[in-house]
């Protein structure tokens, strides 16, 4: 089950996610609104409760994970930042997918 999981988590959380969402999702409340939405229909399959809970999980730590990495990053040239030589752009998104799959083991071990 947990593979599933895992697997859902990529689709929802990479393939399905636009790019504009990505970039806004920590300033506008809409692709906020977007991706959560998202998230929430995607794992429906475990129910609304497990869906829930998950979404709203996983909308905090979208948050703050990304509101942190701009206000670190807020002295950068925005113009000629690539955030492909950033390490800390790479950390960001490697601690925030281990959040993510941390919070779908431990709804996992609850609900089933």
């Amino acid at each position: 089950m947990i593979i599933k999981l895992l697997i859902i988590h990529f689709i929802s959380d990479f393939l399905l996610q636009r790019r504009w969402v990505a970039k806004n999702k920590s300033s506008d409340g809409m692709a906020m609104a977007e991706h959560i939405g998202i998230i929430f229909c995607c794992f429906l399959y475990w129910g609304p409760i497990f869906a829930g809970l998950n979404a709203l999980i996983h909308m905090i730590i979208d948050k703050n994970i990304w509101t942190a990495y701009k206000w670190l990053r807020r002295k950068e040239d925005k113009e000629n930042f690539k955030y492909w030589e950033d390490h800390l752009f790479y950390a960001t998104i490697g601690f925030d997918q281990l959040l993510h799959v941390m919070t779908l083991v431990i709804l996992a071990r609850e609900n089933f």
